[in-house]
Protein backbone atom coordinates (compact mmCIF):
# COMPACT_ATOMS: atom_id res chain seq x y z
CA UNK A 1 0.00 0.00 0.00
CA UNK A 2 1.42 3.20 -1.05
CA UNK A 3 1.76 5.88 1.93
CA UNK A 4 -0.38 8.34 -0.01
CA UNK A 5 -3.15 5.53 0.15
CA UNK A 6 -2.71 4.64 4.14
CA UNK A 7 -2.93 8.32 5.15
CA UNK A 8 -5.11 9.62 2.72
CA UNK A 9 -7.59 10.35 5.55
CA UNK A 10 -5.55 11.98 7.94
CA UNK A 11 -2.91 14.17 5.91
CA UNK A 12 -1.77 14.59 2.59
CA UNK A 13 1.74 13.44 1.09
CA UNK A 14 3.44 14.82 -1.77
CA UNK A 15 4.39 12.85 -4.64
CA UNK A 16 8.49 12.88 -4.34
CA UNK A 17 7.83 11.73 -0.52
CA UNK A 18 5.56 8.92 -1.70
CA UNK A 19 6.68 5.04 -1.11
CA UNK A 20 5.05 1.09 -0.50
CA UNK A 21 5.19 0.86 3.20
CA UNK A 22 6.54 -2.08 4.12
CA UNK A 23 4.66 -2.35 7.42
CA UNK A 24 2.94 0.20 10.07
CA UNK A 25 4.47 -0.39 14.08
CA UNK A 26 4.93 1.84 16.86
CA UNK A 27 7.86 -0.89 18.26
CA UNK A 28 10.92 0.60 17.28
CA UNK A 29 12.78 -3.01 17.02
CA UNK A 30 10.24 -3.58 13.58
CA UNK A 31 11.22 -0.17 12.27
CA UNK A 32 13.44 -0.23 8.70
CA UNK A 33 13.19 1.98 5.23
CA UNK A 34 9.36 2.56 4.27
CA UNK A 35 8.20 1.55 7.58
CA UNK A 36 5.72 3.84 9.60
CA UNK A 37 6.45 4.66 12.44
CA UNK A 38 3.48 5.61 14.96
CA UNK A 39 4.60 6.54 18.95
CA UNK A 40 2.47 6.21 21.85
CA UNK A 41 2.76 7.71 24.87
CA UNK A 42 1.78 5.09 27.17
CA UNK A 43 1.30 4.66 31.15
CA UNK A 44 4.41 3.10 31.63
CA UNK A 45 6.44 4.03 28.45
CA UNK A 46 6.38 6.75 25.85
CA UNK A 47 7.87 5.30 22.30
CA UNK A 48 8.41 9.30 21.36
CA UNK A 49 12.23 8.89 22.73
CA UNK A 50 12.30 7.03 19.66
CA UNK A 51 11.42 9.33 16.58
CA UNK A 52 15.05 10.46 16.06
CA UNK A 53 15.92 6.42 15.25
CA UNK A 54 13.04 5.88 13.00
CA UNK A 55 13.69 8.75 10.84
CA UNK A 56 17.27 7.58 10.60
CA UNK A 57 15.96 3.89 9.63
CA UNK A 58 13.85 5.98 6.90
CA UNK A 59 10.62 5.28 8.60
CA UNK A 60 7.94 7.95 7.84
CA UNK A 61 6.55 9.03 11.82
CA UNK A 62 2.99 9.58 12.07
CA UNK A 63 2.86 12.91 14.53
CA UNK A 64 -0.81 13.31 16.07
CA UNK A 65 -2.10 14.29 19.38
CA UNK A 66 -4.00 11.34 19.53
CA UNK A 67 -1.80 8.50 18.64
CA UNK A 68 -3.35 5.71 20.15
CA UNK A 69 -6.78 6.16 17.57
CA UNK A 70 -5.25 6.97 14.86
CA UNK A 71 -2.72 3.52 15.60
CA UNK A 72 -5.34 1.43 15.55
CA UNK A 73 -7.20 2.85 12.90
CA UNK A 74 -4.01 2.56 9.84
CA UNK A 75 -2.76 -0.75 11.20
CA UNK A 76 -6.01 -2.41 10.44
CA UNK A 77 -6.21 -0.42 7.13
CA UNK A 78 -2.65 -1.10 6.41
CA UNK A 79 -3.80 -4.95 6.34
CA UNK A 80 -6.49 -4.57 4.21
CA UNK A 81 -9.60 -3.54 7.04
CA UNK A 82 -10.45 -7.49 7.69
CA UNK A 83 -13.62 -6.50 9.68
CA UNK A 84 -14.69 -5.80 6.78
CA UNK A 85 -14.59 -9.84 5.25
CA UNK A 86 -15.86 -11.36 8.33
CA UNK A 87 -18.76 -11.35 11.39
CA UNK A 88 -17.39 -9.26 14.13
CA UNK A 89 -18.47 -9.69 17.58
CA UNK A 90 -17.29 -7.47 20.57
CA UNK A 91 -18.47 -8.38 24.18
CA UNK A 92 -18.22 -5.57 26.51
CA UNK A 93 -19.21 -5.96 30.53
CA UNK A 94 -18.04 -6.59 34.08
CA UNK A 95 -18.77 -10.18 34.85
CA UNK A 96 -19.57 -13.06 32.26
CA UNK A 97 -17.50 -11.56 29.17
CA UNK A 98 -15.58 -14.97 28.31
CA UNK A 99 -18.16 -17.27 29.13
CA UNK A 100 -19.96 -15.49 26.59
CA UNK A 101 -17.38 -15.78 24.43
CA UNK A 102 -17.28 -19.28 24.91
CA UNK A 103 -21.01 -20.21 24.23
CA UNK A 104 -21.22 -17.94 21.13
CA UNK A 105 -17.64 -20.28 19.87
CA UNK A 106 -19.08 -23.44 20.63
CA UNK A 107 -22.46 -22.56 18.73
CA UNK A 108 -20.52 -21.81 16.20
CA UNK A 109 -18.45 -24.50 15.82
CA UNK A 110 -18.82 -25.34 12.17
CA UNK A 111 -17.03 -22.01 11.43
CA UNK A 112 -14.09 -21.40 11.15
CA UNK A 113 -13.80 -18.30 13.98
CA UNK A 114 -11.24 -16.17 15.64
CA UNK A 115 -11.64 -15.80 19.02
CA UNK A 116 -9.55 -13.43 21.63
CA UNK A 117 -10.38 -14.93 25.65
CA UNK A 118 -9.01 -14.80 28.31
CA UNK A 119 -6.24 -12.91 27.13
CA UNK A 120 -5.32 -15.24 24.37
CA UNK A 121 -5.96 -15.61 20.53
CA UNK A 122 -7.16 -18.73 19.20
CA UNK A 123 -8.65 -20.02 15.58
CA UNK A 124 -11.32 -22.53 16.39
CA UNK A 125 -9.29 -24.44 19.24
CA UNK A 126 -5.91 -23.83 17.89
CA UNK A 127 -4.10 -21.46 20.01
CA UNK A 128 -1.77 -19.05 18.39
CA UNK A 129 -0.84 -16.10 20.75
CA UNK A 130 -0.87 -15.18 24.25
CA UNK A 131 -1.07 -11.48 25.70
CA UNK A 132 -0.58 -9.61 28.77
CA UNK A 133 -4.18 -8.44 29.45
CA UNK A 134 -7.82 -9.37 28.27
CA UNK A 135 -7.61 -6.90 25.25
CA UNK A 136 -4.77 -7.04 23.45
CA UNK A 137 -2.46 -3.61 22.14
CA UNK A 138 -2.71 -2.45 18.57
CA UNK A 139 0.17 -3.75 17.56
CA UNK A 140 -0.51 -7.09 18.77
CA UNK A 141 -4.31 -6.75 17.41
CA UNK A 142 -3.01 -6.11 13.88
CA UNK A 143 -1.04 -9.68 14.15
CA UNK A 144 -4.25 -11.52 14.84
CA UNK A 145 -6.62 -9.74 12.29
CA UNK A 146 -4.28 -10.59 9.78
CA UNK A 147 -4.02 -14.12 10.96
CA UNK A 148 -7.68 -14.29 10.56
CA UNK A 149 -7.83 -12.60 7.40
CA UNK A 150 -5.28 -14.70 6.11
CA UNK A 151 -7.15 -17.92 7.65
CA UNK A 152 -10.34 -17.10 6.00
CA UNK A 153 -12.46 -16.79 9.18
CA UNK A 154 -15.90 -16.48 9.30
CA UNK A 155 -16.12 -15.01 12.66
CA UNK A 156 -13.93 -13.17 14.93
CA UNK A 157 -15.16 -12.77 18.72
CA UNK A 158 -13.44 -11.01 21.41
CA UNK A 159 -13.48 -9.64 24.98
CA UNK A 160 -13.57 -6.13 25.24
CA UNK A 161 -11.96 -4.35 28.77
CA UNK A 162 -12.46 -1.13 29.86
CA UNK A 163 -9.09 -0.45 29.95
CA UNK A 164 -9.01 -1.02 26.21
CA UNK A 165 -12.04 1.53 25.67
CA UNK A 166 -10.48 4.04 27.62
CA UNK A 167 -7.11 3.49 25.74
CA UNK A 168 -8.12 3.09 22.29
CA UNK A 169 -6.65 -0.21 22.17
CA UNK A 170 -9.64 -1.34 19.40
CA UNK A 171 -9.23 1.34 17.38
CA UNK A 172 -9.71 0.50 13.54
CA UNK A 173 -11.65 -2.03 15.03
CA UNK A 174 -15.51 -1.89 13.70
CA UNK A 175 -18.30 -5.05 15.26
CA UNK A 176 -21.33 -6.18 13.36
CA UNK A 177 -22.40 -6.76 17.23
CA UNK A 178 -21.57 -5.80 20.60
CA UNK A 179 -22.97 -8.03 23.53
CA UNK A 180 -22.90 -5.89 27.10
CA UNK A 181 -23.49 -8.36 29.85
CA UNK A 182 -23.75 -5.98 32.62
CA UNK A 183 -21.99 -3.28 34.24
CA UNK A 184 -21.22 -2.93 37.98
CA UNK A 185 -18.70 -1.95 40.09
CA UNK A 186 -15.11 -2.60 39.28
CA UNK A 187 -11.97 -1.59 38.57
CA UNK A 188 -12.39 1.42 40.52
CA UNK A 189 -8.79 1.85 41.23
CA UNK A 190 -8.61 2.92 37.64
CA UNK A 191 -11.64 4.49 36.47
CA UNK A 192 -11.71 6.34 40.21
CA UNK A 193 -15.46 6.44 40.00
CA UNK A 194 -18.43 4.32 39.22
CA UNK A 195 -19.87 7.30 36.58
CA UNK A 196 -16.59 7.62 34.15
CA UNK A 197 -16.25 3.32 34.58
CA UNK A 198 -19.93 3.11 32.81
CA UNK A 199 -19.62 5.81 30.58
CA UNK A 200 -16.56 4.23 29.26
CA UNK A 201 -18.50 0.95 28.93
CA UNK A 202 -20.74 2.71 27.29
CA UNK A 203 -18.42 4.41 25.20
CA UNK A 204 -18.11 1.21 23.33
CA UNK A 205 -20.47 1.76 20.86
CA UNK A 206 -18.67 3.88 18.57
CA UNK A 207 -17.06 0.58 17.40
CA UNK A 208 -20.18 -0.45 15.86
CA UNK A 209 -20.88 -1.29 12.35
CA UNK A 210 -23.67 1.24 10.89
CA UNK A 211 -25.83 -1.30 10.31
CA UNK A 212 -25.04 -3.40 13.08
CA UNK A 213 -26.75 -4.42 16.33
CA UNK A 214 -26.43 -4.68 20.50
CA UNK A 215 -27.79 -6.80 22.70
CA UNK A 216 -28.10 -6.74 26.22
CA UNK A 217 -30.65 -7.30 29.44
CA UNK A 218 -30.81 -4.62 31.34
CA UNK A 219 -33.51 -2.13 30.47
CA UNK A 220 -30.97 0.80 32.34
CA UNK A 221 -27.93 -0.44 29.63
CA UNK A 222 -30.92 -0.79 26.98
CA UNK A 223 -31.73 2.82 27.20
CA UNK A 224 -28.04 4.42 27.69
CA UNK A 225 -27.31 2.69 24.68
CA UNK A 226 -30.68 3.60 22.53
CA UNK A 227 -29.28 7.19 22.36
CA UNK A 228 -26.93 6.26 20.04
CA UNK A 229 -28.24 3.08 18.75
CA UNK A 230 -31.96 2.50 17.65
CA UNK A 231 -31.21 -1.46 17.27
CA UNK A 232 -30.49 -2.36 20.97
CA UNK A 233 -32.28 -5.63 22.00
CA UNK A 234 -33.06 -6.81 25.62
CA UNK A 235 -32.51 -10.01 25.24
CA UNK A 236 -34.59 -10.68 28.26
CA UNK A 237 -37.57 -9.20 27.06
CA UNK A 238 -37.81 -10.37 23.49
CA UNK A 239 -36.46 -13.92 24.61
CA UNK A 240 -38.48 -14.53 27.80
CA UNK A 241 -36.58 -17.95 29.77
CA UNK A 242 -36.47 -19.26 33.39
CA UNK A 243 -34.11 -21.53 34.72
CA UNK A 244 -34.06 -23.49 38.15
CA UNK A 245 -31.90 -26.18 39.89
CA UNK A 246 -33.20 -30.48 39.90
CA UNK A 247 -30.43 -31.15 42.38
CA UNK A 248 -26.84 -30.62 40.70
CA UNK A 249 -28.15 -29.65 37.11
CA UNK A 250 -29.66 -26.81 35.84
CA UNK A 251 -32.97 -26.62 33.71
CA UNK A 252 -34.20 -23.99 31.34
CA UNK A 253 -38.13 -23.34 30.11
CA UNK A 254 -37.95 -21.40 27.37
CA UNK A 255 -40.19 -21.64 23.77
CA UNK A 256 -42.07 -23.78 25.95
CA UNK A 257 -39.40 -25.91 25.80
CA UNK A 258 -37.54 -27.50 28.88
CA UNK A 259 -33.87 -28.30 28.45
CA UNK A 260 -31.73 -29.71 30.63
CA UNK A 261 -28.54 -28.09 30.69
CA UNK A 262 -25.05 -28.89 31.32
CA UNK A 263 -24.26 -26.03 33.50
CA UNK A 264 -24.45 -25.10 37.04
CA UNK A 265 -25.66 -21.19 37.95
CA UNK A 266 -28.31 -18.69 36.73
CA UNK A 267 -25.38 -16.90 35.56
CA UNK A 268 -24.23 -19.13 32.84
CA UNK A 269 -27.66 -19.63 31.41
CA UNK A 270 -27.90 -15.72 31.36
CA UNK A 271 -24.65 -15.75 29.44
CA UNK A 272 -25.63 -18.68 27.37
CA UNK A 273 -28.87 -16.63 26.05
CA UNK A 274 -26.71 -14.29 25.06
CA UNK A 275 -25.00 -16.70 22.49
CA UNK A 276 -29.02 -18.04 22.01
CA UNK A 277 -30.52 -14.45 21.35
CA UNK A 278 -27.66 -13.81 18.49
CA UNK A 279 -28.44 -16.87 16.97
CA UNK A 280 -32.14 -16.17 16.79
CA UNK A 281 -31.35 -12.28 15.90
CA UNK A 282 -29.32 -13.76 12.68
CA UNK A 283 -31.74 -16.29 11.66
CA UNK A 284 -30.07 -19.70 12.40
CA UNK A 285 -31.87 -23.09 12.29
CA UNK A 286 -34.29 -23.60 16.18
CA UNK A 287 -32.77 -27.26 16.34
CA UNK A 288 -29.13 -26.40 15.84
CA UNK A 289 -29.61 -23.96 18.51
CA UNK A 290 -31.35 -26.01 21.00
CA UNK A 291 -28.57 -29.08 20.19
CA UNK A 292 -25.89 -26.62 20.98
CA UNK A 293 -27.78 -26.04 24.23
CA UNK A 294 -28.31 -29.00 25.78
CA UNK A 295 -24.35 -30.36 24.62
CA UNK A 296 -22.16 -27.25 25.49
CA UNK A 297 -20.33 -27.69 28.64
CA UNK A 298 -19.55 -24.18 30.94
CA UNK A 299 -16.01 -22.70 30.26
CA UNK A 300 -13.24 -24.22 32.66
CA UNK A 301 -13.01 -22.52 35.88
CA UNK A 302 -16.35 -21.23 35.87
CA UNK A 303 -18.55 -22.68 38.38
CA UNK A 304 -16.84 -26.33 37.25
CA UNK A 305 -17.60 -28.89 39.20
CA UNK A 306 -14.64 -30.95 39.56
CA UNK A 307 -15.34 -33.93 41.90
CA UNK A 308 -18.84 -35.24 42.36
CA UNK A 309 -18.90 -38.24 44.96
CA UNK A 310 -19.55 -38.12 48.42
CA UNK A 311 -19.25 -34.27 48.62
CA UNK A 312 -19.17 -31.97 45.44
CA UNK A 313 -16.13 -29.43 44.70
CA UNK A 314 -16.95 -26.93 42.52
CA UNK A 315 -14.47 -23.95 41.06
CA UNK A 316 -15.51 -20.22 40.21
CA UNK A 317 -13.58 -17.69 38.60
CA UNK A 318 -15.89 -14.82 41.30
CA UNK A 319 -13.73 -11.93 41.61
CA UNK A 320 -16.35 -9.29 41.70
CA UNK A 321 -18.99 -8.45 44.22
CA UNK A 322 -22.04 -9.53 41.59
CA UNK A 323 -20.10 -12.89 40.89
CA UNK A 324 -19.62 -13.12 44.54
CA UNK A 325 -23.92 -12.45 44.51
CA UNK A 326 -24.59 -14.66 41.97
CA UNK A 327 -22.38 -17.92 43.71
CA UNK A 328 -24.61 -17.04 46.93
CA UNK A 329 -27.85 -17.53 45.08
CA UNK A 330 -26.75 -20.75 43.58
CA UNK A 331 -26.04 -22.08 46.96
CA UNK A 332 -28.79 -20.36 48.85
CA UNK A 333 -31.17 -23.51 48.39
CA UNK A 334 -29.06 -26.16 48.68
CA UNK A 335 -29.77 -28.45 51.31
CA UNK A 336 -25.76 -29.37 52.34
CA UNK A 337 -22.31 -28.33 54.48
CA UNK A 338 -21.38 -25.67 52.37
CA UNK A 339 -17.47 -24.61 52.56
CA UNK A 340 -16.16 -21.36 50.71
CA UNK A 341 -12.40 -21.27 49.74
CA UNK A 342 -11.81 -17.71 48.27
CA UNK A 343 -9.22 -14.81 48.86
CA UNK A 344 -9.32 -11.43 47.29
CA UNK A 345 -6.64 -9.55 44.78
CA UNK A 346 -3.57 -7.42 45.93
CA UNK A 347 -3.55 -3.74 44.59
CA UNK A 348 -6.84 -4.23 43.44
CA UNK A 349 -10.06 -2.59 44.04
CA UNK A 350 -9.95 -2.68 48.45
CA UNK A 351 -13.39 -1.12 48.44
CA UNK A 352 -14.50 -4.35 47.80
CA UNK A 353 -13.28 -6.84 50.33
CA UNK A 354 -15.30 -5.73 53.87
CA UNK A 355 -18.63 -5.82 50.74
CA UNK A 356 -17.94 -9.31 49.79
CA UNK A 357 -16.83 -10.66 53.09
CA UNK A 358 -20.03 -9.82 54.65
CA UNK A 359 -21.89 -11.16 51.86
CA UNK A 360 -20.46 -14.66 51.73
CA UNK A 361 -20.83 -14.79 55.38
CA UNK A 362 -24.29 -15.36 55.36
CA UNK A 363 -24.76 -18.40 52.69
CA UNK A 364 -21.98 -20.58 53.53
CA UNK A 365 -21.16 -22.52 56.80
CA UNK A 366 -17.90 -21.78 56.65
CA UNK A 367 -15.28 -19.24 54.73
CA UNK A 368 -11.93 -20.13 54.99
CA UNK A 369 -9.93 -16.60 53.78
CA UNK A 370 -6.91 -16.93 51.96
CA UNK A 371 -4.42 -15.40 49.46
CA UNK A 372 -5.48 -14.84 45.46
CA UNK A 373 -2.55 -13.07 43.87
CA UNK A 374 -1.43 -10.69 46.18
CA UNK A 375 0.94 -8.90 44.43
CA UNK A 376 2.56 -6.32 46.27
CA UNK A 377 0.47 -6.14 48.98
CA UNK A 378 0.61 -7.94 52.71
CA UNK A 379 -1.78 -10.98 52.40
CA UNK A 380 -2.72 -10.53 56.20
CA UNK A 381 -4.04 -7.14 55.62
CA UNK A 382 -6.27 -8.19 52.11
CA UNK A 383 -7.49 -10.97 55.16
CA UNK A 384 -8.36 -8.77 57.55
CA UNK A 385 -10.42 -6.46 55.21
CA UNK A 386 -12.44 -9.37 54.05
CA UNK A 387 -12.98 -10.38 57.50
CA UNK A 388 -13.51 -7.09 59.04
CA UNK A 389 -17.82 -7.51 59.10
CA UNK A 390 -18.07 -10.97 59.20
CA UNK A 391 -19.57 -13.49 62.08
CA UNK A 392 -17.82 -15.51 63.13
CA UNK A 393 -17.95 -18.74 61.01
CA UNK A 394 -14.43 -17.77 58.90
CA UNK A 395 -10.69 -18.85 59.97
CA UNK A 396 -8.14 -17.60 58.06
CA UNK A 397 -5.32 -19.75 56.53
CA UNK A 398 -2.77 -17.50 54.17
CA UNK A 399 -1.53 -20.82 51.99
CA UNK A 400 -4.53 -21.66 49.70
CA UNK A 401 -3.09 -25.26 49.02
CA UNK A 402 -3.14 -25.42 53.14
CA UNK A 403 -6.77 -24.16 53.09
CA UNK A 404 -7.92 -26.28 50.23
CA UNK A 405 -6.75 -29.24 52.05
CA UNK A 406 -8.99 -27.91 55.37
CA UNK A 407 -11.25 -27.49 53.58
CA UNK A 408 -11.78 -31.35 51.89
CA UNK A 409 -10.88 -32.33 55.59
CA UNK A 410 -13.40 -31.14 57.54
CA UNK A 411 -16.40 -31.39 54.85
CA UNK A 412 -19.77 -34.01 55.59
CA UNK A 413 -20.86 -36.11 53.30
CA UNK A 414 -23.34 -34.26 50.80
CA UNK A 415 -21.79 -31.18 51.29
CA UNK A 416 -20.10 -28.52 48.76
CA UNK A 417 -16.80 -26.87 48.70
CA UNK A 418 -16.38 -23.70 45.96
CA UNK A 419 -12.74 -22.57 45.35
CA UNK A 420 -13.00 -18.88 44.18
CA UNK A 421 -11.40 -16.15 42.89
CA UNK A 422 -8.40 -18.10 40.50
CA UNK A 423 -10.88 -20.19 38.20
CA UNK A 424 -8.80 -21.81 35.76
CA UNK A 425 -5.76 -19.98 36.45
CA UNK A 426 -2.38 -21.43 36.38
CA UNK A 427 0.03 -19.04 38.58
CA UNK A 428 0.11 -17.21 42.09
CA UNK A 429 1.23 -13.50 41.74
CA UNK A 430 3.23 -12.76 44.73
CA UNK A 431 5.22 -9.60 44.29
CA UNK A 432 6.72 -9.55 40.72
CA UNK A 433 6.65 -12.63 40.46
CA UNK A 434 4.37 -15.83 38.69
CA UNK A 435 4.72 -18.71 40.51
CA UNK A 436 2.55 -21.89 39.10
CA UNK A 437 -0.52 -22.90 41.18
CA UNK A 438 -3.58 -24.39 39.81
CA UNK A 439 -6.91 -24.80 42.34
CA UNK A 440 -7.82 -27.85 40.27
CA UNK A 441 -4.36 -29.52 39.95
CA UNK A 442 -4.19 -28.95 44.09
CA UNK A 443 -7.40 -30.42 44.52
CA UNK A 444 -6.75 -33.58 42.76
CA UNK A 445 -3.28 -33.92 44.28
CA UNK A 446 -5.33 -33.53 47.77
CA UNK A 447 -7.55 -36.20 47.37
CA UNK A 448 -5.51 -38.66 45.13
CA UNK A 449 -2.95 -38.44 48.43
CA UNK A 450 -5.61 -38.36 51.03
CA UNK A 451 -7.81 -40.93 49.27
CA UNK A 452 -10.72 -38.84 50.10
Amino acid sequence: MKLSKLLKPITSVCREADFEVVNVTSDIDMVTRNSVFIPIKGEAFDSHIYIDEALKRGAFVVRYTNNHQISGILKQRFIGNPCDSMKCIGVIGTNGKSSVVHYLKSFLDTYKVGVIVNATFYINDEKLMKFKNTTPNSEDLMKVMQMCKDAKCDYFIMEISSHAIKQERIAGLKFDTLIYTNISQDHLDYHKSIMEYTSTKIMGNSYLKKNGFILCNDEDIREMLERYYKRVINLKMKYPYHSYLDSYRRILDIDTKHIALRVLSKFDVDNMMFAYAYMRECDFDFMDIYKHMMNVKGLQGRMELIYNDSFKIIIDYAHTYMAYYELCQYVANIEAHKVLVFGLGGNRDEYKREMIGKLVGKYFDLVIVTTDNARNENPEKICSEIVSSMNNNYIIILNREEAIRKAISIIENNGIIIIAGKGNEEFQIIGDQKIPFKDKDIVYKILNKEEV
